[in-house]
């Protein structure tokens, strides 16, 4: 079976979407960050902070948190508190980016 772009299908996206999309990945680490959530699935904060201190693209628990809060202000992250004890913060990608990184993925497979 062959890779082709044509054969990925993906919720459309407007060229400004798109856009913004670039602009705001292209922000120190935000990639890395959307690309292990889109790994692993819907992620509690503590298991996305550790993994970005592990892999050394972080220094302080407020780096990652810019990285969240930005992520989720774009409209790339869904972020839901949960109302327990502890209180639990879970980040999980939308839509729109699973379409884009779905897309990028497949270009990566190609070249």
């Amino acid at each position: 079976m062959s890779n082709t772009l044509d054969q990925i299908s993906f919720e459309p996206l407007t060229s400004s979407e798109f856009e913004d999309f670039g602009k705001g990945t292209a922000k120190k680490r935000f990639y890395e960050v959307l690309a292990h959530i889109d790994e692993k699935g819907s992620m509690h904060y503590n298991d996305v902070m550790r993994y970005a201190f592990e892999q050394k693209l972080v220094r302080s628990r407020a780096s990652i948190t810019i990285i969240l809060n930005g992520l989720t202000k774009m409209g790339l992250l869904e972020r839901t508190v949960m109302d327990s004890r502890p209180m639990r913060t879970t980040y999980d990608l939308t839509r729109k980016v699973r379409s884009i990184l779905e897309l990028m993925k497949q270009v990566e497979r190609n070249f």
